[in-house]
């Protein structure tokens, strides 16, 4: 009975010390983002405005994501284990920080939090946000588990990781048919649908590019590269079947290849007729196409048994 009360007490513990390392995050945007200093001193009200409670709990979301990758260890005592803990925590924090600062930095340059979540209530600004901490987030949980929490390693696979995310960034104004700057300033949701799915997706494929034994860094890094190259090759051929399969035509583009005449109204008609924006469908067709393909890419890049069997094509 005590032991169990002596671990209920160890588990009660832990909970405020994992209320403190949110506090400590909380005041790390002091740092990494001076416009919310007046915002985060203040109560918060989640029913003013719609844009800033997705942008705020994007954060809480993914902290909570981060904080599952450290783990208290016991084994050689208390004060070694919460130390332990509070620097893999910090450590964490830090990284997943300045992660977003980096990531929103290449992404939304052009964007201010106060002109677009304070003062226009820009709900497709706060949804990129928030797709892309969450996916900076389970990044940075499955590095700091695949690195066994040596430092050095770490921090090499975060930077790789990193540099990944943000060219699969880059690349998103290649393979989507939105005009980003555009739908942003229109503050249309459609574009915040596509985007979402192309950066989960993207994270998807990062993470199972490093899924892979830990050796020599060198040819570590020359296996993930491998890998981000075949998900390249194989990404476009299981998105163009999807396509394929479910007979999926992209109304925004081939408006005239689709046969106006037929009994079946023109989804971009009814659109208008109803008052909804005709894109949003475009950009929920996307999204869901990036992150299908990209799941199913992850299980043909992960780690598959082969055994003994050597195809032979002849």
């Amino acid at each position: 009975m005590n032991e169990s009360l002596d671990k209920l007490l160890l588990r009660i513990i832990m909970a405020f010390s994992l209320c403190m390392m949110i506090l400590i995050y909380k005041y790390a945007h002091f740092l990494f983002h001076p416009g919310l200093r007046n915002k985060l001193l203040k109560k918060f009200y989640p029913s003013q405005n719609p844009s800033d409670t997705i942008h705020f709990f994007s954060r809480v979301i993914g902290i909570g994501i981060v904080l599952t990758a450290p783990f208290f260890d016991l084994e050689y005592g208390i004060v070694f284990a919460f130390t332990g803990y509070i620097l893999q925590a910090l450590i964490a924090l830090g990284l997943y920080t300045l992660s977003i600062y980096i990531i929103e930095g290449m992404t939304l340059y052009n964007y201010e939090y106060n002109d677009e979540v304070l003062t226009r209530k820009n709900l497709c600004y706060s949804t990129v946000c928030f797709s892309e901490a969450i996916a900076i987030a389970f990044i940075l949980k499955y590095m700091i588990v695949y690195s066994n929490f040596s430092i050095f390693t770490l921090l090499y696979f975060w930077l790789l990781s990193l540099v990944m995310l943000g060219l699969s960034i880059k690349l998103y104004h290649f393979r989507s048919s939105l005009d980003f700057s555009k739908l942003m300033i229109h503050k249309n949701i459609s574009l915040a649908l596509s985007f979402s799915g192309h950066v989960f997706g993207s994270s998807v494929i990062i993470i199972a590019s490093f899924n892979h034994n830990v050796g020599q860094m060198e040819e570590f890094t020359f296996q993930v590269l491998l890998k981000i190259v075949l998900a390249l090759i194989i990404l476009p051929i299981i998105q163009n079947g999807i396509l394929f399969i479910f007979k999926i035509t992209d109304d925004q583009k081939g408006l005239q290849s689709l046969d106006l005449s037929s009994e079946d109204a023109h989804p971009l008609e009814e659109s208008e007729k109803d008052g909804v924006d005709p894109s949003f469908g475009s950009g929920l067709t996307e999204g869901t196409l990036f992150l299908t393909s990209s799941l199913l890419t992850s299980t043909i890049i992960g780690p598959v048994n082969f055994g003994n069997f050597y195809p032979l094509f002849h």
